[in-house]
């Protein structure tokens, strides 16, 4: 039997306050979880950038963009690497969610733009499945280097 200090230790240890490391399973899941967010914000983004440059809504869907990208580059997989994430990232948005033609682009943000009153232009779609590989580079690689401010400057650019 665990005694109290050992109990309140295991938590500690468990929580992310020392590092948010996680199994492929659970890393997956979180992924799966923001992927569509990411598309939906990345598109909602990049339409007011190019249609619509006065929109109040593009700085706030930046902010959710930034976070939602932020939260999977804060991610570590148990022991694995940046190659080992960068692996699972484009398992889950190329294999199991097939994102990999703007048609899939346009199902995923359909019904986030039409609650928001915006007419889907394909370029939009083209334009993500582009950038797909570099988010996936970026979310990616945090063993080394620091990327919080090449995400920063990404969304910023948008």
């Amino acid at each position: 039997m665990k005694s109290i200090k050992e109990y309140i230790l295991d938590v500690i240890q468990e929580s992310c306050i020392f590092e948010m490391a996680y199994d492929r399973k659970e890393i997956k899941k979180r992924v799966e979880g923001l992927i569509n967010q990411i598309i939906e914000n990345w598109c909602l983004v990049t339409y007011c950038s190019l249609y619509d440059k006065n929109n109040t809504n593009k700085y706030h869907w930046k902010q959710e963009l930034r976070t939602h990208l932020y939260n999977i580059y804060e991610m570590k997989i148990k022991g694995g690497n940046a190659k080992t994430k960068y692996n699972l990232i484009s398992e889950i948005i190329y294999d199991k969610k097939e994102i990999t033609t703007p048609s899939k682009i346009s199902s995923i943000i359909r019904i986030k733009f039409r609650k928001e009153n915006i007419i889907i232009h394909n370029d939009i779609c083209d334009l993500c499945i582009d950038d797909l590989n570099y988010i996936i580079e970026l979310i990616s690689n945090n063993d080394n280097d620091d990327n919080t401010d090449k995400i920063y400057d990404y969304v910023e650019q948008l």
